[in-house]
């Protein structure tokens, strides 16, 4: 579990997790982003020469990723340091 300390203002005022906040209200508009690329990578002909664990690995990847935009935004929450003044939502 991520411990808040002065790193993590320093952490949300990078400019990746700067643009991810700035860009998405919520962890799960950012992360149904992901899951549409998925599904569309999924269903395209390059999908079809994977290996049933090559795609397991993809889907496993997005699920960390997933997981980790859901960190970020619990962190801005709990910190003084955000994009705006707005409370960001997630689930």
């Amino acid at each position: 579990m991520f411990n808040a300390n002065p790193k993590t203002n320093d952490f949300l005022n990078t400019p990746a997790v700067q643009e991810l906040l700035s860009s998405y209200a919520s962890p799960d508009e950012a992360n149904l982003r992901s899951w549409e690329l998925l599904l569309a990578a999924m269903g395209s002909s390059h999908a079809d020469v994977w290996s049933k664990e090559e795609r397991a690995g993809m889907m496993f990847h997005v699920e960390l990723l997933q997981n980790l935009v859901k960190e970020v935004y619990r962190i801005a929450n709990q910190t003084s340091t955000r994009v705006n003044t707005r409370e960001y939502s997630f689930v």
